[in-house]
């Protein structure tokens, strides 16, 4: 239970830093800047999501015809 305690604390403080830094320590020209690039990185990981579900909707499309397939050729005798 500490060691979950500590986890909790350990993450929040570093949280806290962060914000802190990003208020304080940077100007708007470095707001601006890491505001593009998580909007870029955004973009991108939404795009590869994009591409990996549409890979999987093709592959189970051709489990199904690939069923439909043996299904038919066991009607056929083979």
């Amino acid at each position: 239970m500490k060691g979950i305690l500590r986890t909790v604390v350990a993450a929040g403080s570093v949280a806290a830093l962060g914000v802190l830094a990003y208020r304080v320590l940077l100007t708007d020209e470095a707001k601006d800047a890491l505001r593009s690039s998580v909007s870029e990185v955004k973009n991108s990981v939404a795009s590869v999501n994009s591409v990996l579900g549409d890979e999987r909707d093709k592959s189970a499309e051709v489990a199904a015809n690939q069923r439909r397939t043996q299904m038919q050729w066991e009607s056929l005798g083979f």
